[in-house]
């Protein structure tokens, strides 16, 4: 597995019941330093709000709703979502479960990955426009004129009126994943089996 792959191969973090980030484990701090994100190192991160870091109002209602499910509940959530980077599309599966004193644990395990050619839309490098398209983070489907579509069926549409100048990437989550998770959050008790990823959290 190659080594910027294996940074995310196991992910934790913790908040209080508050939001506030309250540890993370050796996974996350890899992870932010191998993929340009110093501010995401655990002394930048301690303390602060989750909030501050979910970007979206609708990915704050869902992931708000999570944490309301997982705390009146007791029961744990998992579901899927992606976290790619400009050559490697990865599927991650997340797992929100209890703490004491009503904290909740995050963590992320990689499902899959596949190495690809750079996708300009995704690179920090790329020039972009005034204008914005909205991009599902659980899906990575870009709404291009009004249609979700698959990233690389996307990218194709706007490079035929955009390069070399990209738009800015909004994010938010598509209707159908919407869907997927107002089902699991509304009707379903997922069963969840507890990684062990306290020793390595730093507090």
């Amino acid at each position: 597995m190659p080594q910027h792959v294996e940074s995310i191969s196991g992910c934790a973090y913790a908040v209080d019941a508050q939001d506030r980030i309250a540890a993370v484990d050796g996974g996350w701090r890899q992870f932010a330093m191998e993929n340009d994100g110093e501010m995401l190192i655990a002394d930048r991160v301690l303390r602060r709000s989750l909030w501050d870091y979910i970007r979206g109002i609708e990915n704050r209602l869902i992931y708000k709703r999570v944490l309301d499910h997982v705390r009146q509940s007791g029961e744990s959530v998992a579901f899927d979502l992606r976290c790619d980077s400009p050559t490697l599309e990865r599927h991650l599966r997340m797992e929100v479960a209890l703490l004491p004193e009503n904290g909740c644990l995050f963590q992320t395990q990689l499902v899959r990955y596949e190495v690809r050619e750079a996708v300009l839309l995704l690179s920090r490098e790329a020039v972009r426009s005034l204008c914005s398209v909205a991009v599902c983070g659980w899906c990575m489907c870009v709404e291009v004129s009004g249609h979700w579509l698959p990233l690389p069926d996307a990218v194709q549409r706007l490079a035929d009126h955009h390069t070399p100048v990209w738009p800015n990437l909004a994010h938010t989550i598509c209707p159908d994943c919407f869907a997927r998770l107002d089902a699991l959050l509304t009707s379903s008790r997922p069963t969840w089996h507890r990684l062990d990823f306290g020793a390595d959290l730093r507090h």
